[in-house]
């Protein structure tokens, strides 16, 4: 998708956070993030990619 060497991923799964409102509690929503580290000299610019 974006034509860059990665040299390695880690995914986190972050959990929702318990949220009160004015009909008790409720929860955000579950995330998975995914960290990843490019190789040296690699970079992505999202200003330019158009996205």
């Amino acid at each position: 998708l974006f034509k860059v060497d990665v040299e390695s991923v880690q995914v986190a799964n972050i959990k929702g956070k318990v949220k009160r409102t004015a009909r008790g509690t409720g929860r955000r929503n579950h995330v998975k993030k995914a960290y990843v580290c490019l190789k040296a000299g690699q970079e992505l610019n999202f200003a330019q990619e158009g996205i």
